[in-house]
């Protein structure tokens, strides 16, 4: 079996490294009720809840100074929610997936060396990140190579679904919904080589690079799903967005537009009460607070509204159970959240596999920190899939809505000259 290997970068403001894994023994898996844990040639198959498998596996290890990097598909909601499931599963891959590591280590991206990474000086890209970034080496040979890209959605069916959603809230059903395109193409080459090549293109502060034998994963998103720190939790929600300028006066000019949208002010609103409540269920009463209601943080090539929710959790509180309480990030899902996921399963005909999950990393001492798997490419059985979506609203504008899912794609696109 191929050996796996995983990186997780920052490139913000206040932030640029990575988190690493070394000396890897074990991966779990899940699907469903069915688990399984792979040990070197070993496998040993599991039935259960994944999270309670997890958890317990996690346990095992609190003394030691490691932890795992891994991913949570979006349609594990479908375990915690109890939830009927309509869109067709046509990626089959498993629904959690984390490697085990004996040490997670912090190294600044000009700083990386390791066994498995080989790189050169090269100038960084982008807001945040470093002056001398890092590009690992790669075979020539094994650039990446793309077939034509195509999505399950024309623009008509996109403009049509954004018009069912607009419908039901208007008739009560709900106050908003995330609904997103899938993207696919033919794809042969080096999965390692993709995620430099995006690295240069756009860096973000909560990227991800993660192979398993079967699919590799690779984020560029900007948006913290959770973290902990000891028994203190955030959650830095994002919503609105504009395109980048042409030149720095259309730049503040956009960014000024943004700041002061009626529609996408109360679209951050509705998703900072969402998880206020979701992190109530397990923190501390009183110790839920807004820490930051609103701020624009700039990208490569978008604007984007954020802000931040705190909270304190009690030390016996499990981190797997805190994660399930939030789970899946309400910004990718909705407001009320049960019923955007279920509207959700309706529209998009396929599930989502990893996209709108979350990817990060759980040190054996309870610490973690997960992004929301947005702007996240899955490639698997020589193909590359990725979703791009956006929240819809009473007074969303069809055609905008649209545009804008392709704005939150830019630096994506250009992979593929698009």
């Amino acid at each position: 079996m191929t050996s796996p290997r995983c990186i997780l970068t920052t490139a913000s403001a206040d932030e640029h490294q990575s988190i690493v894994g070394e000396d890897h023994f074990l991966t779990f898996y899940a699907k469903g009720s069915r688990c399984w844990i792979e040990r070197g040639d070993r496998r040993e198959e599991l039935q259960g809840n994944p999270f309670v498998l997890l958890r317990q596996l996690l346990d095992e290890y609190r003394a030691s100074p490691g932890g795992a990097i891994g991913a949570f598909s979006y349609d594990l909601k479908d375990w915690i929610e109890s939830s009927e499931s309509k869109a067709i599963d046509d990626l089959d891959l498993p629904q959690i997936a984390f490697q085990f590591f004996r040490r997670l280590e912090k190294r600044r991206m000009d700083e990386f060396q390791s066994s498995d990474w080989v790189g050169e000086p090269a100038e960084g890209r982008g807001r945040g990140f470093p002056s001398r970034g890092y590009r690992c080496e790669v075979n020539s040979s094994m650039s990446p190579r793309f077939g034509s890209l195509r999505s399950n959605f024309s623009r008509e069916q996109y403009l049509q679904s954004v018009n069912e959603v607009i419908e039901l809230i208007r008739a009560g059903d709900i106050y908003q919904a995330n609904i997103s395109q899938r993207f696919e193409c033919d794809f042969d080459g080096d999965p390692l080589a993709l995620f430099t090549r995006i690295l240069d293109l756009g860096p973000a502060p909560m990227m991800a690079y993660l192979a398993f034998p079967e699919f590799t994963l690779i984020s560029q998103s900007p948006e913290r799903f959770l973290k902990r720190t000891g028994t203190a939790v955030e959650t830095c929600p994002i919503k609105g967005t504009r395109p980048r300028g042409k030149n720095p006066a259309e730049d503040e000019k956009l960014k000024h537009e943004l700041w002061t949208s009626e529609k996408d002010n109360a679209e951050l609103a509705m998703i900072i009460d969402l998880m206020r409540n979701d992190l109530g269920k397990l923190a501390i009463p009183g110790s839920v607070k807004v820490a930051d209601p609103k701020r624009i943080e700039t990208y490569a090539n978008v604007h984007h509204l954020v802000a931040t929710v705190t909270a304190q959790v009690l030390p016996d509180v499990k981190s797997l159970d805190l994660i399930k309480a939030c789970f899946p990030g309400g910004s990718i899902t909705g407001c009320p959240k049960l019923r955007a996921m279920e509207i959700i399963e309706e529209i998009e005909p396929v599930k989502r596999s990893f996209y709108t999950g979350s990817i990060g990393y759980v040190r054996f001492n309870g610490d973690f920190d997960f992004n929301i798997a947005i702007r996240t490419l899955i490639a698997t059985k020589r193909k590359l899939y990725f979703n791009l979506g956006g929240g819809i609203v009473v007074d969303s504008d069809p055609q905008k809505e649209y545009e804008e899912t392709l704005h939150k794609g830019a630096s994506l696109m250009k992979l593929f000259d698009v």
